[in-house]
């Protein structure tokens, strides 16, 4: 039987997700960019493993790929700060595209999704992009100015 009930705590993880991504769609400043996308993270961790079974290997390789792409993010805005405009933005695109997992840096993805529910699958695949590829878009046009 299908059981139509929603948990408290699903809404908070969904909500962690929304606020997240729209804190980062919303702000161009660098830390509003760095905390929508963690909130992405860490809303996302828990949605991988709902049910707290023990499966720890999508878990921390999907935390492994995410902490490497905001420290290349992180690495491209200090890179930014002391003017050092092409490797910051370099480094910055570098690990956006590692966070959203595009080509090239995407061999992560599907070793992450496999045997996972619908819900983390979609959400993975779609909502989990946006940020990413919105701060990259943006990455991208001050690029060509």
């Amino acid at each position: 039987m299908v059981s139509f009930v929603v948990r408290p705590i699903k809404l908070v993880r969904l909500g962690v997700i929304l606020i997240g991504t729209i804190l980062r769609v919303r702000r161009e400043e660098l830390v509003g960019v760095w905390l929508g996308l963690e909130l992405n993270l860490y809303g996302f961790l828990v949605i991988i493993n709902p049910d707290g079974h023990y499966s720890p290997e999508p878990c921390v390789k999907y935390f492994v790929v995410q902490r490497t792409g905001s420290i290349l993010i992180l690495v491209g805005f200090v890179s930014l700060i002391e003017q050092h405009v092409v490797r910051g933005l370099v480094m910055s695109t570098a690990g956006t595209v590692l966070k959203s997992g595009v080509f090239p840096l995407h061999s992560w993805v599907p070793s992450i999704i496999k045997n996972r529910r619908w819900l983390a699958r979609g959400l993975i695949l779609t909502w989990q992009k946006v940020a990413p590829l919105v701060f990259l878009s943006i990455i991208l046009h001050s690029k060509s100015l």
